[in-house]
């Protein structure tokens, strides 16, 4: 087991993602101490909250004892942890992390991370199994979505921004931009430093019935405004698109409040136990136009995925 502590984000995932889990675990922990059936009910074993994404080399999934405290102890969890592709049968045992947050200097804020570097694969269905030591467990079952055709990006390189078109079947649920930035402060410093952008939250994306979207890139002074500068201090040394799509069991969760997200009846895809373990079927593109022969815009060759099977 490792401990690791922080007071940044507890694992990386796509920003446009990372608001879904973040308002499930925050209205949990107000369920546990609001909602005494909850407690008592001998019927949910874990609570369990992640992503499976085709983007992420090491996946990780928090699970946690309904009926124990998710904050005050930092005492191992009885929990073995397994995930299973279920159209070959292929399992791997999760390694279990103990994650410490502060705060405050004695303000200590306990979680538990479990992960694996089991590859996600695209058109697959997975299952997620908790199980006490006593054979008590919870599971959850998901799909991660086909692969879908690349973007198209149109890219301006004396402004840092660019459009970005393309076509999705599924339920299009991250698009947030990676950038890779050197920002000039007010003292002529030169910070180094990444940014994660969800254009999504920031209510860029324009998509038709059809599934055809438009996204007009261009964050350049919304970082300078994170950073107190102005546009002209922003410089985007590198940057990436993550784009990605989720299935059927994604929910919609927009207009409640993190207590109402988090109760079982109305967010949840664990039988017997809460939370919500979600597929994603991503890609990651370069920031950068590519062309073709006839200098023609066309889309670029994912960077987490072989070429032919993007559709190239």
């Amino acid at each position: 087991m490792n401990t690791v502590k922080t007071n940044e984000k507890v694992f990386y995932i796509h920003s446009g993602i990372a608001v879904l889990l973040l308002i499930m675990m925050l209205g949990f922990l107000g369920c546990e101490t609001a909602f005494e059936p909850l407690q008592e009910n001998n019927r949910f074993h874990y609570s369990m909250y992640g992503f499976l994404n085709t983007s992420q080399e090491v996946q990780w999934i928090r699970v946690m004892p309904v009926r124990e405290s998710l904050a005050l102890s930092d005492v191992p969890i009885d929990a073995k942890v397994t995930l299973i592709k279920n159209s070959t049968g292929e399992e791997s045992e999760l390694k279990d992390s103990l994650f410490v947050f502060y705060s405050g200097p004695d303000d200590p804020f306990y979680v538990r991370n479990f992960k694996t570097d089991f590859p996600i694969e695209f058109d697959e269905e997975y299952t997620l199994i908790a199980e006490r030591s006593d054979g008590e467990k919870s599971t959850v079952t998901t799909y991660v979505p086909p692969i879908f055709e690349p973007p198209v990006f149109g890219y301006n390189e004396n402004t840092f921004s660019g459009v970005l078109e393309g076509q999705v079947d599924n339920r299009l649920v991250v698009l947030d931009v990676e950038y890779f930035c050197t920002i000039i402060d007010k003292f002529g410093n030169e910070l180094k430093k990444r940014v994660e952008v969800s254009q999504i939250e920031r209510e860029k994306v324009f998509i038709q019935d059809n599934g055809e979207y438009r996204v007009n890139i261009g964050d350049r002074k919304f970082i300078a405004d994170q950073y107190l500068v102005s546009s002209g201090d922003v410089f985007v040394d590198s940057a990436n698109i993550f784009i990605g799509v989720g299935g059927d069991d994604w929910p919609y969760i927009k207009g409640l409040s993190s207590e109402e997200a988090a109760l079982p009846e109305l967010a949840n895809n664990v039988e017997n136990g809460t939370g919500l373990v979600l597929g994603v079927a991503s890609l990651t593109m370069p920031f950068k136009s590519c062309r073709n022969a006839n200098d023609e815009l066309v889309p670029c060759p994912p960077k987490n995925v072989n070429s032919k099977i993007a559709g190239q």
